[in-house]
C-alpha cells in the first residue's frame, strides 16, 4: 500500500493525474529537503463520486451528489479506514475519502 508520512511530508497541491487509471495526484513535498516531492494518485476516472473538494473540478460530470452512494462507498470502506491511520500517514483512501466522497 502506498502511503505518505505526515511528520516528513506536507501537502502541496492537486493536479489531474497523469496515470490515465487515475483522477488526480496529490503532490506532496519533503519538509527536509523542499526539492523532493512524492506523488500519490487517487480516485477512479471512469466512477462517479460525490464531490470534489480538490478544487479542480477536472470531471464534473462523474459528481453524482448522491447520498445513498456516498452511503455505500462509506460502509464499503469503512474496515479500510479504520486499519489505517490516518493520523500518521496520506493514502490514497484517504484522499478519496476526504475529497472525493
Amino acid at each position: 500500500m502506498v502511503k505518505i508520512e505526515k511528520d516528513k511530508y506536507r501537502f502541496t497541491r492537486f493536479e489531474k493525474s497523469s496515470n490515465s487509471k487515475k483522477m488526480y495526484d496529490a503532490i506532496f513535498t519533503s519538509k527536509e529537503d523542499p526539492k523532493k516531492t512524492k506523488k500519490l494518485s487517487f480516485g477512479d476516472p471512469l466512477r462517479g463520486n460525490y464531490q470534489d473538494k480538490t478544487g479542480l473540478n477536472a470531471y464534473p460530470k462523474l459528481v453524482h451528489g448522491d447520498k445513498q452512494r456516498r452511503r455505500n462507498f462509506r460502509s464499503r470502506f469503512s474496515s479500510l479506514k479504520q486499519s489505517q491511520d490516518w493520523t500518521r500517514f496520506w493514502t490514497p483512501l484517504s484522499l478519496s475519502w476526504t475529497k472525493l466522497w
